[in-house]
């Protein structure tokens, strides 16, 4: 439920507008819309969904073999980090019995902030219609078919980029918590750059 599509809303949709960065308010409540689901680790669903590379904005940037290529290359890497997040930190995986406990690791540190509200409920509608009658060579209209609200969903406790009940694996792995108070593009800088290194 960390995708709803909204058609019909009773607040200011605030499309294609950046979250990050921007302090808001915890909202634990989400906004109520069809729940749409997005596999991130497959670059077939961002096609399908006309995001990144595979948007219309980019019909005239770059040519068919090119978007295919970039297709190759994302799907190689989501599916090397799939396999790494399922080998270290056991995701996807239900008891202790399946996870490799025997992988040789360094120890495992998870750092993590809960003080910062955190959106984890991104918004589509469809675009409204206008006037343009302009298409890309593919014939399509070069604005995105959707608008992405990315500030107005439900917020919880977090650094700002991630949940903080999402930044830890499951308990069957062996780690060490670390709490610190900085936004997630601060946490490794030097306290005097608003981040946790002292």
């Amino acid at each position: 439920d960390r995708y709803s599509k909204v058609e019909e809303i009773d607040f200011e949709f605030q499309a294609d507008v950046s979250g990050i960065g921007k302090k808001g308010q915890f909202q634990p409540k989400p906004v109520v819309g069809d729940n749409a689901y997005f596999d991130f680790y497959d670059a077939e669903e961002w096609e399908r969904l006309d995001i990144g590379v595979f948007g219309p904005e980019y019909d005239d940037l770059l040519t068919d073999v090119q978007r295919q290529d970039y297709k190759k290359h994302m799907q190689i890497q989501m599916d090397a980090a799939k396999k790494w997040r399922q080998t270290i930190f056991g995701e996807g995986i239900d008891n202790e019995e399946e996870y490799n406990a025997e992988l040789f690791l360094p120890p495992f540190v998870a750092c993590a902030t809960d003080a910062i509200p955190t959106v984890n409920q991104i918004l589509r509608r469809n675009r409204k219609s206008s006037s343009q009658t302009t298409t890309t060579r593919k014939g399509r209209s070069p604005s995105n078919p959707y608008e992405y609200d990315y500030v107005s969903g439900r917020s919880v406790p977090g650094d700002g980029r991630i949940d903080f009940d999402k930044a830890f694996p499951p308990g069957f792995v062996s780690h060490k918590v670390v709490a610190l108070d900085s936004a997630h593009a601060k946490q490794m800088c030097w306290e005097e750059s608003g981040g946790n290194w002292g």
